[in-house]
């Protein structure tokens, strides 16, 4: 009776602090959301259909679904205020919300209290505190929704916000000062925003930005007819499963993989139901898939050449079970490294609104976070003979087939050599498969025609790419159009320098365990140093770190590795170059620790893969190369010309 009297009440006022949920982790958490069809109907007919974004999932996140049903809720007249996760002002999904509260209210005011602890390096520290502790890692904001009936074009919008680097204390006290949407009015500390046409409120992008040529286009992925430069893209790996899934130790992968199909085969055998599945999360990790093999009784088998290189975060390679049954989604990858002998460049770009622009090029297979969110584009895809044309078939190609079948070690082990063309080192044909250039021949024909130029290749036009996303003025002029989407690329002045720029990167990138250590960097031990090699150059649960120079600042000329090994000489500029927010030795520092996965027990020993390299200073070696990374990149950047894009380019 109650229920029914609230719903026919007349309610004005929403207040709302509405929580965070994208969902539960896996299936282990047996916590599923809800269920709103009626809800999440409208959502599709308002935020998500006027979204611009590749993946509007987040768009029915709880505090989206609140926001829209107490929209619904007040009618033509009322006022909603709330506290939430700030990243519908800016994200790159929420421009549907955005534009929606545009049409659906007559003022928006925004409190902008930062704090988001997402982003990384000078952007995080600029965040400042966090609004709710240690618990809150995401920004925060206070919004104002008022719909007038009286009103008649789209929503007036305020924003404020509090300064760069403020304390968490220091935000509440201006709350406390404020007091209320007067006082910040008072205070002349709102701005009035004139949204664009595609709901930008701040940060708005630059309208020529979306006249350069797509990298990718989602709508026509595949496609030959794309307009865009590559064909096909991807997200990376998305395990779901990384502690079972991911390791330093290639026999760890092996181990765990075989224990968990093991435990699952066990289920099935024993004819457990979905419902009654062991949550245990130290002997399985369920996720909705496999639910589903379960209840259809398929069995799975471990499979050893399922496990692979990839790269797991920026600089930091480990195994991987990679596996359509044992991964929540592998998305396009086997196009892109069907197999370990199966060679190939991706381009890996973070697709991230919360983060800058970073790219970051490999020939492991890319996870989903390597950068932010990732997506990759590669230089080839691999298609099966099977389904290519026969009339592409023919008795020299099966030749060239079967002459680089019998060399599929050499070709997996050995570095890229970029000083010569990529495509005479990767073969056309191999195991099954033939090799397929992404960058589309209309592409080709349009940069040769633009350049004036028939010598140009695709290799070209691939490492013009790579060279382009790390141009620092590309970065900082169309910053707000990369924070909200792909990449846009433009035809400009210096093509070739570019391109060389672009193949030198690459290398350097790519076969970064290979360069020459840096000089300068050497090593200085304790008095108290084991002298055995493998216990002095142990790694432990406590990560690496550079000294403190008083309460804000470190030492970044010395790196301390652990108890006994600290490395002088680092060139301060070596911080210069960062990949999301962190210069490789920042990585180094974040990945190579002994870490325990709290929920299944797993343990990830990166002296496991000193172990399995053979040499107990594998880490010291990495770390003195990377230095040379680090300089060298940033060495190549400023040989890249000006920015100069010719009119309509």
């Amino acid at each position: 009776e109650r229920a029914r009297a609230e719903k026919a009440a007349p309610i004005t006022v929403v207040i709302m602090n509405p929580p965070y949920s994208a969902g539960q982790k896996s299936a282990n958490d047996n916590n599923q959301n809800l269920a709103y069809p009626r809800l999440d109907e409208r959502i599709k007919d308002t935020y998500a259909a006027q979204s611009t974004g590749a993946n509007k999932n987040s768009l029915y996140d709880s505090y989206f679904r609140a926001l829209r049903w107490a929209s619904d809720r007040i009618g033509q007249r009322g006022v909603i205020a709330f506290v939430s996760n700030s990243s519908f002002i800016d994200g790159n999904s929420a421009d549907g919300v955005r534009l929606s509260l545009q049409d659906e209210f007559s003022q928006i005011f925004i409190y902008d209290l930062k704090g988001n602890q997402r982003t990384s390096g000078e952007r995080s520290r600029r965040e400042g505190g966090k609004i709710f502790g240690s618990g809150s890692r995401t920004g925060v904001a206070i919004t104002i929704l008022v719909k007038d009936p009286t009103h008649s074009s789209t929503a007036e919008v305020f924003y404020a916000e509090v300064k760069d680097y403020a304390t968490r204390q220091e935000k509440l006290n201006q709350i406390s000062g404020y007091g209320s949407i007067g006082g910040i009015s008072r205070a002349d500390a709102f701005r009035s925003i004139t949204p664009n046409d595609h709901g930008d409120w701040i940060s708005s992008r630059d309208d020529r930005f979306a006249t350069f040529q797509e990298i990718a286009n989602k709508a026509l992925k595949g496609k030959e007819a794309t307009p865009a430069i590559f064909r096909q893209f991807s997200r990376g790996l998305a395990t779901s499963r990384d502690a079972w899934c991911y390791n330093f130790s290639r026999e760890a992968v092996a181990s765990n993989m075989r224990r968990m199909i093991d435990n699952y085969n066990a289920a099935v055998e024993a004819g457990t139901t979905a419902e009654a599945i062991n949550t245990d999360s130290t002997q399985i990790n369920w996720n909705r898939q496999l639910i589903r093999d379960l209840v259809s009784r398929k069995h799975h088998e471990f499979n050893a050449d399922s496990i692979r290189s990839g790269i797991y975060r920026p600089f930091c390679a480990q195994s991987v079970y990679f596996a359509r049954e044992m991964n929540d989604m592998i998305y396009q990858l086997p196009q892109f490294l069907p197999t370990a002998s199966h060679r190939n460049l991706t381009i890996a770009v973070e697709d991230d609104s919360r983060k800058e622009l970073t790219s970051l090029m490999t020939d492991l297979l890319p996870d989903l976070h390597t950068m932010g969110t990732t997506q990759t584009f590669p230089l080839y895809t691999w298609e099966p003979i099977s389904s290519a044309s026969n009339n592409e078939l023919d008795l020299f190609s099966l030749g060239a087939e079967e002459e680089t079948t019998q060399t599929d070690e050499a070709v997996c082990t050995s570095a890229l050599d970029f000083t010569r063309p990529i495509g005479e080192q990767i073969p056309v044909l191999l195991n099954g498969y033939r090799r397929v250039d992404n960058i589309t021949d209309a592409t080709l024909a349009t940069y040769r025609a633009h350049y004036v130029n028939a010598a140009i290749t695709k290799e070209d036009i691939f490492f013009y790419v790579y060279a382009l996303l790390h141009h620092p003025e590309y970065r900082e002029r169309y910053e707000n159009d990369l924070k909200k989407m792909l990449p846009h690329i433009p035809r400009a002045a210096g093509f070739h320098t570019y391109a060389s720029v672009g193949r030198k990167l690459a290398d350097l990138h790519v076969n970064y365990e290979r360069v020459e250590p840096y000089p300068s960097v050497q090593e200085e031990a304790s008095l108290h140093a084991p002298e055995k090699p493998w216990e002095r150059y142990r790694i432990g649960e406590r990560k690496m770190r550079f000294p403190k120079l008083g309460r804000r600042d470190k030492d970044v000329t010395r790196l301390e590795y652990n108890d006994y090994v600290t490395l002088t000489g680092i060139p301060a500029e070596a911080q210069g170059y960062s990949i999301s927010g962190r210069s490789p030795l920042e990585w180094i520092i974040d990945r190579y620790h002994v870490k325990t996965d709290k929920a299944s027990g797993i343990v990830n020993d990166p002296n496991d893969f000193l172990r399995e390299r053979g040499r107990p200073d594998a880490v010291v070696d990495l770390i003195k190369r990377l230095v040379t990374v680090s300089m060298r990149t940033q060495e190549l950047l400023a040989t890249l010309p000006a920015l100069e894009i010719p009119e309509g380019k």
